[in-house]
């Protein structure tokens, strides 16, 4: 017990010490009783994009903005507006859904308004990642954390290009998107089989994209040292160019294997299955890679808070309000990284 109590009083008398130190701001300091809060991610690799959108008072905690309409404009054109928010009547927050297309350069604006005010975040959309050569390495074994669990599993290994350019800060999120095409590759009736396929060589069923978690157990350059011994979240995902500023770099990434196509064969048809990945990789500012950090920091990884955990002050880039709209620029690259084969020449 006094391996516990020794250091919760030294950090009440901490407390106490900062108490005759000036008061600290806070988000509400200066701002009205209750102000919208918005959030979003908005991509240049997407046409339709998810704002989230709550009230936050003061004295009542988070409650539903009502009566809202969010807009979205491109450089200084509206794009498009909604106020349909899709909720539950459980929770306070609204998600609207809105379509626009921009591009590295183009300036971005979101702007929710109601009875409650106006909130809005703009920015420039910063320039594309350069990425190349993606490439399917096999497979590793490796023990990963899913929270507080640790577990084992298989991955596939996946690795790619970036060239980053000079200039210390630039910061990458990357995601993974795999699809499938079903392919005959050939019939060869005999006298056992003496039926032909009724579909022709050459027939391929595909099967869309999909987006899978990205692990990021084999990259350097995705661990973070939160100053907590204990933390771990395999698929935390964003990462600095702290390693290898200005310099092309091959980045790993993991994924599990486990996608299950439904396919079927008869007589001496062969079918190959044929699977691509995609990389997308998006730049962000530093101010975003800060706050979702910070988010990570306070919410993920293990369920035990540590006894000097210390809450980060999130940033916000919300004009009238509060929350945070990250603006980011996407490239994609992608090719085939696998093929099995099933059937009579293959797996059966």
């Amino acid at each position: 017990m006094k391996r516990i109590t020794i250091p919760f009083i030294t950090l009440i008398l901490l407390f106490l010490a900062a108490s005759c130190e000036d008061e600290l701001p806070t988000p509400s300091d200066g701002m009205q009783e209750t102000v919208l809060v918005l959030n979003s991610w908005l991509s240049s690799a997407d046409t339709l994009h998810s704002v989230t959108v709550v009230a936050s008072s003061i004295s009542g905690g988070l409650i539903e903005a009502k009566h809202i309409e969010v807009s979205i404009y491109v450089n200084g054109t509206l794009a498009d507006r909604s106020g349909a928010g899709l909720g539950d009547s459980e929770n306070p927050t609204k998600e609207y859904t809105l379509k626009a297309r921009f591009f590295p350069g183009d300036t971005v604006e979101l702007v929710a308004e109601g009875p409650l005010g106006r909130a809005s975040a703009r920015s420039v959309i910063p320039p594309a990642p350069v990425i190349s050569d993606v490439s399917f390495d096999g497979q590793v074994a490796m023990y990963y954390y899913e929270y507080a669990n640790r577990e084992e599993g298989t991955f596939d290994v996946l690795r790619f290009n970036i060239l980053d350019p000079p200039g210390r800060g630039n910061v990458y999120k990357i995601s993974l998107f795999r699809e499938c095409d079903y392919v005959l590759i050939s019939d060869e009736p005999d006298d056992d089989y003496p039926f032909s396929s009724t579909r022709p060589v050459g027939w391929t069923r595909h099967f869309p994209s999909e987006q899978f978690d990205v692990y990021n157990m084999l990259e350097p350059a995705m661990q973070v040292d939160w100053g907590r011994a204990n933390y771990a979240n395999s698929r935390f995902n964003l990462f600095t160019d702290r390693s290898f500023d200005g310099s092309p770099y091959r980045v790993t990434i993991l994924s599990k294997p486990d996608v299950y196509y439904s396919y079927s064969w008869g007589g001496r048809e062969t079918w190959a299955m044929r699977r691509k990945a995609t990389i997308r990789a998006e730049a962000i500012s530093e101010e975003a890679y800060r706050y979702y950090t910070d988010v990570e920091y306070a919410s993920g990884g293990y369920s035990v808070i540590p006894m000097f955990y210390e809450p980060p002050a999130l940033p916000s880039n919300v004009v009238g309000g509060i929350g945070f709209v990250c603006f980011a620029s996407a490239a994609e690259c992608g090719d085939y990284v696998s093929e099995e084969l099933y059937g009579w020449r293959g797996k059966r």
